[in-house]
């Protein structure tokens, strides 16, 4: 077996024109680091180490940069950030592998040109509804604007089916006032009250028609500190007061929890508590989780009570996936529901829930 070798260029610089809701006011923001010094010193001091011996980094101001960069078409030369020389597959996959895999801690570009879920959707829609401008180059090495007036059709598909049609290199994007204060609170059930948990997550949802402010994450995980079998954690985020929040936790504590904590935080401390602010683990430099969801509009269960003894089966054959878990994501639809089915090209607003 023959190792081809070549240079793997990380390139592309995006940017972003975030544009307020209320006002025309707008300010354009890098969404690549590695183009800042702060990201080429990251490939430097954090890639390098994962590679083998005899891989090689070549950085802007290296000769051999240079060299690796030059192309047979100087018309077309575009602003390469740095070349990685592998000297084995495992160096290419060590390399190209934090760019492929699904990541957690997305921004707004690649999470929104595929829809975008999330916590505000109840309020104001999909990541993908709230684009009014790309720039995208196109397969034929076009550059084009896109909008509602403009490229109206790859507009369209851009915004669901995005990663297919072009790179974006810029957009314009609307946003809105945060949300001052959040509550949320966190139950852990055993597992002989699945359930139950899961008929009143169904009683909440309706699909799709819980509270606008309203998001459950209902995961299996092992905690050995608590039972020797996987256990339920239920969590609901409230974009709101507490007092407005409790009316909607009862049903959960009615079904006597093990253990129950609950908050009440400020709009900037809430990627810290869910765990993907950019310090948080999963979302360092050569971390990732893959995940692989099906979106559906209730809970079914019978299969998860299946589900949950295929995993608990699972974990304790293979240690090793102790720390994996098994998500149900339940997320208010009224915002979503407000773009018809057929205004873009994401194809799931009947989906509410997520496995």
């Amino acid at each position: 077996m023959f190792f081809l070798q070549s240079a793997i260029i990380l390139a592309l610089s995006l940017s972003a024109r975030i544009t307020s809701a209320k006002n025309d006011a707008s300010v354009r923001v890098p969404a690549y680091p590695y183009t800042t010094l702060s990201g080429l010193h990251q490939i430097q001091h954090e890639l390098a180490p994962q590679l083998s011996p005899k891989a090689e980094i070549y950085l802007p101001g290296n000769g051999s940069y240079k060299t690796a960069t030059t192309r047979w078409n100087g018309a077309m030369q575009p602003d390469f950030a740095a070349v990685v020389v592998p000297a084995n597959t495992e160096d290419v996959a060590t390399t190209v592998n934090p760019a492929t895999t699904a990541v957690t801690c997305v921004g707004i570009a690649g999470a929104g040109l595929g829809g975008g879920m999330g916590m505000y959707q109840g309020l104001y829609g999909l990541m993908a509804d709230n684009f009014l401008e790309m720039t995208i180059v196109t397969a034929d090495g076009s550059t084009v604007t896109a909008n509602d007036r403009q490229n109206a059709d790859l507009f369209w598909a851009m915004r669901g089916a995005g990663h297919n049609f072009g790179i974006v290199t810029s957009y314009v994007y609307k946003i809105y006032d945060a949300i001052p204060t959040w509550y949320a609170a966190s139950y852990q059930y055993t597992e002989d009250k699945l359930e139950a948990v899961f008929t009143e997550l169904n009683k909440l949802n309706d699909n799709g028609k819980q509270p606008r402010e309203l998001t459950t994450y209902t995961v299996f995980a092992n905690n050995p500190s608590v039972s020797d079998k996987p256990i339920i954690i239920l969590s609901l985020w409230y974009s709101g007061p507490t007092p407005s929040a409790l009316p909607y936790t009862r049903p959960f504590l009615s079904l006597s929890p093990l253990n129950i904590t609950s908050i009440t935080i400020p709009y900037a401390s809430l990627a810290p508590a869910i765990g993907l602010d950019p310090s948080s683990p999963i979302c360092q430099p050569g971390a990732h989780s893959s995940s692989f969801p099906i979106g559906i509009n209730k809970f079914n269960t019978t299969a998860n009570r299946q589900v949950y003894e295929l995993y608990a089966d699972m974990v304790g054959k293979y240690p090793e996936l102790k720390k994996s878990v098994v998500q149900f994501e339940a997320y208010p639809m009224q915002g979503v529901r407000k773009v018809g089915e057929g205004e873009t090209a994401y194809a799931h607003r009947g989906d509410g829930l997520l496995v």
